[in-house]
């Protein structure tokens, strides 16, 4: 499957079948800083903000 096909195509059930509880936890604290979300082949990458205090 094309990856930015997968990556469209995931939901929370999804999420929680491929990672732990404490993964998304953790994970779901980057959702608003990602941006610039690049995919080439096999590799993604993209730009994360730095926290704002």
């Amino acid at each position: 499957m094309e990856l930015t096909r997968l990556l469209s195509q995931l939901d929370n059930r999804m999420l929680g079948e491929l990672f732990s509880e404490d993964t998304i936890v953790r994970g779901s604290q980057y959702v608003t800083r990602v941006g610039d979300i690049d995919v080439q082949g096999p590799t993604l990458r993209a730009l994360v903000r730095r926290w704002e205090r």
